[in-house]
């Protein structure tokens, strides 16, 4: 899956559903910088 303005090869990927439904997506780039993104299911 590629989304436009994310690195496309990101050093580290994680994803988790925590019990709100919330997905939490861990975008981790080359330069160390964190993104963290908040989507509702």
């Amino acid at each position: 899956m590629t989304m436009p303005g994310l690195p496309k090869q990101p050093a580290a990927l994680r994803m988790n559903v925590d019990e709100n439904g919330m997905l939490s997506l861990y975008f981790k780039g080359e330069i160390g910088c964190l993104i963290q993104l908040y989507l509702i299911i």
